[in-house]
């Protein structure tokens, strides 16, 4: 059994899954509109004589609270974008300077009409590569995003969540697995010793005699370690069940018969003492 698609998020419940990157990324390309009459110093919640480095740190707390695989309620991506637009000019020096003379209108003449921002996901991406290796490998960055600066601070925590696939022959149940074995009737009467599959591997396991069909046997320490505990963890369970045949040889169905005959004869004497 193994682990799969590891999920990363930050102390303050920050949360950011391989899979949504995966999604986001499919959105390259794409543009987004800015809604007539936005103050982007508003959006970014900074004045107009905010510096570049104020800016910057104002646009990725927004950036992190709205980003549409942290904030699920409605309209959070919009927001996102929004403030992703708003980053966009006022970061940029040139930009600025046109905005804050002219307005959005200024933007429009300089051919930055409406809806010909860069896609807000690629920009999300650059703003914070270099912070533990970039976006190149997903979800990199989220140790970092918690910290106070994304070079010289404190860094945050790192937790990684583990799912487990499922197994198509064994099956977790908390700590235990459980697995299901066929034995011959012959074996369950007389007794065997099978290989089983377990975590660690194909193991024996002893059928004791007279094994009757729905039996659970018990591997002990044979299931799931308990979380940081490295002695201790549960048990393999293991159904039998006993295959009875649909059709017999005529040796076969003879000494069923013989043995049949036994039986009976067994009981007929015990009752008579």
């Amino acid at each position: 059994m193994a682990a799969s698609s590891s999920t990363f998020f930050a102390r303050d419940s920050l949360r950011f899954n391989t899979s949504s990157f995966q999604t986001l990324h499919r959105r390259r390309g794409s543009r987004f509109i800015v809604r007539a009459g936005t103050d982007f110093y508003t959006v970014l919640g900074v004045s107009k004589n905010s510096t570049k480095a104020e800016i910057k740190t104002a646009y990725r707390k927004l950036a992190r609270n709205y980003h549409p695989d942290v904030n699920k309620e409605p309209g959070a991506e919009e927001k996102f974008k929004e403030i992703s637009n708003a980053y966009e000019v006022l970061s940029d020096d040139e930009k600025r300077s046109i905005y804050d003379k002219y307005g959005e209108a200024g933007l429009k003449g300089q051919g930055m009409g409406m809806g010909d921002f860069s896609n807000p996901f690629d920009l999300f991406e650059t703003l914070f590569e270099g912070m533990g290796g970039g976006m190149g490998s997903r979800g990199s960055w989220n140790g970092a995003v918690d910290g106070e600066d994304e070079r010289g601070g404190a860094p945050g925590d790192l937790f990684v969540i583990l799912e487990v696939i499922p197994d198509p022959v064994l099956k977790r149940e908390d700590t235990n697995i459980l697995y299901s074995c066929k034995v011959s009737y012959i074996d369950a009467i007389l007794g065997t010793t099978i290989k089983v599959p377990t975590v660690d591997g194909m193991v024996d396991l002893k059928i004791p005699s007279g094994t009757q069909p729905g039996s659970t046997l018990v591997m002990a320490k044979k299931g799931v370690p308990l979380l940081n505990k490295k002695n201790m963890r549960g048990d393999q369970m293991v159904r039998v069940q006993v295959e009875i045949p649909k059709k017999l040889s005529s040796d076969e169905r003879k000494l069923i018969e013989e043995l049949s005959e036994l039986s009976k004869g067994g009981k007929t004497a015990a009752s008579r003492r």
